[in-house]
């Protein structure tokens, strides 16, 4: 529901005209980054692990 009402996808931009390697997926990092907060991890190693076993959180994420 917290991902809904900040509709975090507004307000990054999606592609870049950039050369170079392609940029990560910017909208799921920040969605990662809003579970995290939301479920009070206290380190990315913890939300790292945790997106590792948890399906559901990474459909989340995307």
């Amino acid at each position: 529901m917290v991902l809904e009402v900040l509709r975090i996808e507004e307000h990054i931009p999606s592609h870049f005209c950039l050369p170079g390697r392609p940029l990560s997926d910017r909208v799921a990092i920040a969605r990662a980054f809003v579970a995290k907060a939301v479920s009070d991890m206290s380190t990315t190693r913890i939300l790292l692990d945790r997106l590792a076993c948890d399906i559901v959180l990474r459909r989340i994420c995307g």
